[in-house]
């Protein structure tokens, strides 16, 4: 990942000058602000006080239940728009969250209003098929519709195709420079061109011989880390352009491999360690390669040596590696994974190995309706992708469709149309000027947001301990 982001560094932070909407805050901090210092800027404090007001109260709420919450996160029962649905066929949308979580209206504030519309309006049409696929009875006939895990699994892969198309350029460049063959200048890179050629091959040839070595055949290797690498860079791209969270369920190389391949042709011996992958990628919540790459847009965008960041970060990895594998391991055998380590580590489990065991004992067969599926999901991105570069009015974005049927936009839809609708009332009023002037706002939203979950983030468990004994000995 970090020779890939090596390679796409320069074509997506300097040519295509990408917004990368979550280092915002980070960098306004750093840079001061401007004519006004940012920490000066009084609507900076106004949004930090009402996110650090919300997360307060809310917080005090969990510890004491008759002082009342303010309803703004997805899980609050208050929020959930299908509970008030309740005939058919309309009641098929289901869960719809209301969600209005500070740090996302602020964040989303920081897209182009295309984009942010692109979210929500497709996560609205998602909903649509659902009760279409009700009214018209598909939704017990066709097993399986309306598709969305094959639909989205299309339309990722897309998106990572669409990535290294708009790249390619700056790819062959790479190639060329690290052949020898061109005199492109890379001292400012992180590495050599050639280094990030070498590290690209060499991990690779690790990786499928690792997974060799853990049963799974090299074809079997090799299609799933292409699966893999494409998701990645489809995220990285998303996360560079949009900055929204990208909670991907079920979009991983099992699902996609079983989808297009079957269990037949993938065979019980590589379904064994395949399925034992899938700790790596039941989703996507802190995914390492969008997280690089933005350490780089920083590093360019603050005149930071690019090399000292590239080597920073190999460090990082490799001590958070060593301490991640201790505690894992010490939590687990010490609290229970069943008893006390539930979460991440519960659901990857028996998700993981109930798959494994229905492709064992029952097999997954590809299925028609799955494939056509996967295919309208990826010709849909494509589509999008086509319109954008040759209509310059056409308004939805690839990638929303893309987090719309994935699940990723669930928790955060109504957020960013919160947003979207402030972002165009603020133009329509005020023009650039008056959005430049409303930026800190929303800076403050963000900053407030996060200042008090990490105080609660770390006061929790001190907290918990405290309840505890409050309630066994008072």
């Amino acid at each position: 990942m970090l020779c890939l982001n090596v390679i796409l560094r320069r074509q997506w932070t300097e040519a295509e000058k990408l917004s990368f909407p979550i280092i915002q805050l980070p960098l306004e901090i750093a840079r001061g602000g401007g004519d006004v210092p940012l920490l000066r800027n009084r609507l900076l404090w106004v949004g930090f006080t009402i996110a650090f007001l919300i997360g307060s109260i809310n917080g005090i709420a969990s510890l004491l239940p008759y002082i009342p919450r303010i309803p703004v996160s997805a899980w609050d029962p208050a929020n959930d728009l299908g509970q008030y649905i309740t005939t058919s066929p309309w009641n098929a949308i289901g869960w719809t969250p209301l969600s209005k979580y500070p740090f996302a209206i602020g964040l989303a504030f920081f897209i182009p209003a295309d984009l942010s519309f692109s979210c929500w309006f497709f996560y609205v049409f998602r909903k649509l098929l659902q009760i279409l696929g009700r009214a018209t009875g598909w939704e017990g006939s066709v097993r399986g519709f309306p598709f969305f895990n094959e639909q989205a699994s299309g339309a990722w892969i897309a998106l990572g195709f669409v990535a290294l198309w708009g790249s390619r350029t700056q790819i062959w460049e790479a190639v060329k420079k690290a052949l020898g063959k061109s005199d492109l200048d890379d001292s400012d890179e992180p590495i050599s061109y050639r280094g990030a050629i070498i590290g690209l091959i060499v991990g690779g040839i690790v990786l499928v011989y690792f997974s060799f070595k853990a049963g799974l055949s090299i074809w079997a290797s090799c299609v799933f880390f292409a699966i893999y690498f494409l998701l990645a860079l489809a995220m990285t791209r998303v996360r560079a352009e949009l900055g929204t969270p990208h909670e991907i369920y079920f979009v991983n190389p099992e699902n996609i491999m079983g989808t297009l391949l079957g269990s037949k042709i993938i065979g019980k011996q590589n379904a064994i360690p395949l399925w034992f992958l899938y700790w790596l990628n039941r989703c996507y919540r802190t995914h390492p390669m969008p997280n690089q790459m933005e350490a780089f847009k920083m590093g360019d965008v603050m005149g930071i040596e690019q090399r000292k960041i590239f080597w920073l970060i190999l460090f990082s990895v490799l001590v958070s590696l060593l301490a991640t594998y201790f505690f894992n391991l010490y939590t687990g055998y010490s609290e229970g994974a069943r008893a006390k380590c539930i979460g991440f580590k519960d659901h990857a489990a028996w998700e993981g190995f109930n798959h494994l065991n229905e492709w064992l004992n029952y097999g997954k067969r590809v299925e028609k309706d799955g494939v056509i599926a996967f295919i309208i999901g990826f010709a849909t991105v494509a589509l999008l992708r086509t319109a954008r570069w040759h209509l310059w009015w056409w308004p939805f974005h690839p990638a929303g469709y893309a987090l719309a049927v994935s699940f990723a936009m669930d928790y955060f839809w109504f957020s960013f149309f919160i947003s979207w609708l402030l972002k165009v009332v603020i133009l329509h009023a005020g023009g650039m000027r008056l959005h430049r002037r409303a930026l800190p706002f929303f800076l403050g939203l963000i900053l407030g947001d996060y200042v008090i979950g990490s105080i609660w983030g770390i006061l929790g468990p001190f907290v918990f301990q405290q309840r505890i004994i409050f309630k066994t000995f008072i």
